[in-house]
């Protein structure tokens, strides 16, 4: 892909973009939190059918406090941004949240407590990924 777009008049991405440090950071970031999230809320309706016993339906429904800590964060954070025009602190704070959210929602796994309970670890998660992309 390099050498490709090297020689292309119009790249798709300008290889002077790959050796700027900060952009490298985001995208490593951004690629490892979008593997973490779609892993996470993909596995965790079957995980809550198959280990947990619930239906289609109740699984569905312990997933909500994920989407609901994702909708608050994403509504306050980014007027939180706007107001103070700090987006670093929420980005780092995101990350952290959702990285925390992670670990409990692994080890209560193992542990194997209520379905319900592992719904609403799911919440923190919501919410670390909205303060990580604000709208």
């Amino acid at each position: 892909l390099g050498p490709i777009e090297a020689r292309v008049k119009e790249p798709l991405i300008p290889l002077a973009m790959v050796r700027n440090r900060v952009w490298l950071i985001a995208t490593g970031v951004a690629t490892l939190v979008t593997i973490a999230v779609f892993g996470a809320l993909a596995f965790m309706p079957l995980y809550l059918q198959l280990a947990g016993g619930l239906s289609p339906t109740a699984s569905g429904i312990a997933m909500v406090p994920s989407a609901a800590g994702l909708m608050l964060s994403l509504l306050y954070g980014g007027r939180a941004i706007t107001r103070t025009g700090r987006y670093k602190v929420f980005a780092i704070t995101g990350v952290g949240v959702a990285t925390g959210a992670l670990f409990a929602l692994a080890l209560a796994a193992y542990a194997l407590p209520s379905p319900y309970l592992l719904g609403a670890l799911l919440f923190p998660l919501g919410t670390g990924l909205g303060l990580l992309m604000p709208g």
